[in-house]
């Protein structure tokens, strides 16, 4: 029995030909007549339904989570930049004065999206 290095060789130097390609036929038929059709038509339906109601929700509520998350880290470290310190009186104003600048810009967003 040959190994594969003498195989490749082989083919290499011209003394054997390359495997001719094949064509074969399909495993699965999914033509709308068939019965494979309805099947798939299904488990996409399936999978649909489930990215809709399942995965999206979820996704949503990470990226609001990460939203939050940033826009707190965003307020601490422009607060605590001006010497305010966590849990201190001057940094609550501090995040207040900024949520209603945020607010305020997100109103001009909205107008200027609106073509206001």
């Amino acid at each position: 029995m040959r190994c594969a290095k003498d195989i490749f060789s082989s083919y290499l130097r011209g003394e054997t030909e390359w495997p001719k390609n094949r064509v074969s036929t399909p495993v699965i038929n999914l033509a709308p007549g068939s019965l494979a059709f309805p099947l798939f038509l299904g488990a996409m339906v399936a999978c649909g339904l489930y990215a809709a109601f399942i995965a999206t929700p979820d996704m949503r509520a990470a990226a609001q989570q990460q939203l939050v998350q940033a826009l707190t880290d965003e307020n601490r470290s422009f607060c605590e930049r001006f010497g305010m310190r966590v849990g201190s009186n001057e940094f609550v104003a501090c995040n207040e004065g900024l949520a209603i600048v945020r607010q305020k810009q997100a109103a001009r967003d909205s107008a200027a999206a609106n073509g206001f």
